[in-house]
């Protein structure tokens, strides 16, 4: 049986809490602990009703989301925060990131992403949307990952030809690219790249550089400030 999660939503426009409840709805073990119209009342409620998740609106009137954020990072640290956006802008969502959060989703995700996103952060794990691949890279170059502490994997953790090609990923290699670089069969790249997938908790090739990075395995070129 999953654990219960309490959450608190925080979004200035009806129809979007209500649209977040919906897709909702089945997930039994989301406790719905109320809904927050600004940023000030976000941390008001925080404090009152002591959520395990809040899904957050990047821009909210009084205090943005990424203030409020910001805020509860510093008051609640083990707090998981997930922030919601319908916008594409890049420098909102490093900012979000910065300020603390465990990961973002667009608004018209559907039930079963925004679900894994949920599960995902409340596991411990950054969650980024399915469109992150772009984004990733602009957060990368603009060195939000400068804090990123690195721990240690077991040494068998990786099975053979693992580890490089999950560090060719981090470089966007495609899976015939790296068949050529390493001398494997296409099927068997592809076959790896989903091992890889399922042993580190990822949902798309974003979460597996976030992993890379994570344990102070990414190559020297995508580390923040080794850009060229």
């Amino acid at each position: 049986m999953q654990t219960p999660i309490k959450m608190l939503l925080a979004d200035n426009q009806y129809q979007y809490r209500q649209a977040i409840l919906g897709l909702l709805h089945n997930a039994s073990y989301i406790h719905y602990c109320g809904e927050a119209f600004d940023g000030e009342e976000l941390i008001e409620m925080t404090g009152c009703t002591r959520p395990d998740l809040v899904i957050v609106n990047l821009e909210l009137p009084l205090l943005s989301g990424i203030e409020a954020t910001r805020i509860l990072r510093n008051l609640y640290p083990d707090l998981k925060i997930l922030g919601l956006t319908d916008s594409s802008r890049q420098e909102l969502i490093i900012q979000m990131m910065q300020a603390g959060a465990n990961g973002y989703i667009i608004k018209n995700a559907e039930t079963v992403e925004l679900k894994k996103a949920i599960d995902t952060v409340m596991n411990n794990q950054p969650y980024f949307c399915n469109n992150t691949t772009l984004l990733l890279a602009a957060m990368l170059s603009r060195g939000i990952f400068n804090t990123f502490t690195t721990t240690k994997l077991p040494v068998d953790f990786f099975a053979v030809h693992e580890k490089e090609i999950l560090q060719l990923i981090c470089l966007q290699y495609s899976s015939k690219q790296i068949a050529h670089k390493i001398g494997l069969a296409h099927r068997s790249v592809e076959k790896y790249r989903h091992a890889l997938m399922q042993k580190t908790g990822s949902q798309n090739m974003a979460g597996l550089v976030l992993f890379a990075l994570r344990y102070g395995i990414a190559p020297p070129e995508v580390l923040p400030g080794k850009q060229d």
